[in-house]
């Protein structure tokens, strides 16, 4: 099934702030008659789709403040039995069940944040983000001559 995928980062909504570009797209999207402007809600052969995303922050989030919670969501049409959260390559949390929340307090700089699952049928998944903690997600770490 084809399908399209619109998505927005809004640049002034700041630090964990509404994103209104995003709600705009979504708004416009529910009114489409076409089909294609939906994803499927189903899942077709004997395989089973487990997906991993951030809630909070977002990929690419930067000047975030030194705390900030982390939320992630976990999908899939079998239970989940693990999940997990690393930090710069460090596992700082793992979890039994939701909530899928922590309460990060990282130095100023770029890090990676990556949540795991693992779900009763043996299917994984991961999504990694990168993001800037009162700085750009994307800043160098040369100086500028």
């Amino acid at each position: 099934m084809e399908y399209f995928v619109f998505k927005e980062e809004d640049p002034t909504a700041g630090a964990g702030g509404q994103n209104r570009w995003q709600e705009g797209i979504l708004n416009w999207l529910n009114g489409q008659a076409d089909p294609r402007y939906h994803p499927p809600s189903e899942y077709c052969g004997s395989g089973n789709p487990i997906s991993v995303d951030f809630v909070s922050p977002s990929d690419h989030d930067s000047n975030l403040p030194n705390t900030f919670n982390i939320k992630f969501k976990i999908d899939s049409t079998a239970d989940i039995i693990e999940a997990s959260l690393e930090i710069d390559g460090t596992k700082v949390r793992g979890y039994s069940g939701p909530p899928y929340e922590y309460e990060a307090t990282l130095s100023d700089g770029i890090h990676t944040i990556k949540a795991r699952a693992k779900d009763a049928n043996g299917k994984e998944s991961d999504r990694t983000i990168t993001v800037g903690v009162k700085t750009s997600w994307e800043a160098s770490s040369t100086p500028a001559p």
